[in-house]
């Protein structure tokens, strides 16, 4: 069901414009009750937004949208993601790149929109306490937060 904004919640996305012929497979997309997502522009269904709100955990409540960004070499190569919302997360850096293994090293050609979209989902639900953030993303937080 398409928004006001030209968001779709939940469910089969309703993307009118041949998505047979899309490599996204974008009629497959089931997306949790949580999610939304938004094809700004019709005519490039490889540059979209994903809008999540955990109903549930830490996060409950927040809003986080994140931008992909599908090259040619997909599905052999991963789509960039970012999270466009700051948020303190240590999955997320403050220039919002988000640390799953599945968009890096463990993205394999099988896994789809749909497998990031339900990792990212992921980020926002498990527990996060003693989880240490990624070499990478700790400078952030200790220029924020200060110590180690």
């Amino acid at each position: 069901m398409t928004q006001p904004g030209g968001w779709s919640r939940g469910g089969p996305s309703p993307v009118s414009m041949s998505p047979s012929n899309s490599p996204l497979h974008i009629n497959e997309l089931n997306l949790p009750k949580t999610c939304e997502i938004d094809f700004s522009d019709q005519d490039d269904l490889l540059h979209f937004r994903l809008l999540i709100c955990p109903d549930e955990g830490f996060y409950k409540g927040g809003k986080f949208v994140f931008s992909f960004k599908v090259g040619q070499g997909y599905p052999h190569d991963p789509p960039k993601v970012k999270c466009e919302t700051m948020v303190y997360h240590p999955n997320i850096d403050l220039e919002g790149n988000v640390c799953l293994n599945i968009l890096r090293e463990d993205w394999k050609p099988v896994l789809t929109i749909n497998s990031i979209i339900y990792g990212l989902q992921y980020l926002f639900l498990v527990s996060t306490a003693g989880v240490q953030a990624p070499v990478g993303i700790r400078g952030g937080y200790q220029e924020v937060f200060g110590g180690d």
